[in-house]
């Protein structure tokens, strides 16, 4: 198997999975009521397909996303020494950031989009724990510094792109909830 794709494969359950949870669609059965998707891609010798247990399931959008990872795989290749390590799901306010590492350069992918990498930021790694945006959408931070931050075990704890931050899941839940904790609110004009 070529390395670029069993690093696309590692990657698509992942972009699916999380999908599924957002979209509350689990499950894989092909019956009537249901949908699926199969696409051939007889050159590469590899068949993708999605089963879902619901009419409305979004198999079409899972195959044609996992086409698009598999595209970028193939074009780019395996990721080098350099980039590898910058990777993983990285968590804002504002939602999910995927590192892809492909080739000599690092994709920001969209997890909760049917196609992660439609007009997904590129980084240019620049050093162990550097880089920039190489190319960005028309609203993005082109040219603007990314940088990780590493325990001292050499692990990457939280990552900077521009000016912002993004860190693991599990930290950002406990910042929510140390913020936002249930409260107990009171009805206007009520003393108990």
């Amino acid at each position: 198997m070529d390395r670029w794709l069993s690093s696309a494969l590692e990657y698509i359950p992942r972009s699916i999975e999380f999908q599924m949870r957002m979209s509350q669609q689990p499950g894989c059965i092909g019956l009537q009521g249901y949908i699926s998707r199969t696409c051939v891609l007889p050159k590469q010798e590899l068949t993708v397909s999605v089963l879902t247990n619901a009419i409305d399931g979004w198999a079409g959008q899972w195959v044609d996303g996992s086409i698009h990872i598999l595209r970028a795989y193939a074009q780019n290749g395996a990721p080098t020494r350099k980039v590898k390590g910058w990777s993983g799901r990285w968590w804002t306010l504002w939602g999910a950031v995927d590192l892809l590492p492909m080739g000599n350069k690092v994709l920001a992918a969209g997890p909760r989009f049917s196609n992660p990498l439609l007009d997904a930021p590129e980084i240019e790694i620049t050093g162990r724990n550097t880089g920039r945006i190489a190319l960005a959408n028309g609203y993005g931070d082109h040219g603007e510094p990314v940088r990780c931050v590493r325990a001292k075990s050499g692990k990457i704890v939280e990552i900077w792109f521009a000016a912002t931050k993004l860190l693991p899941a599990a930290k950002v839940a406990r910042e929510m909830e140390a913020r936002y904790a249930k409260r107990a609110i009171r009805a206007p004009g009520r003393d108990d």
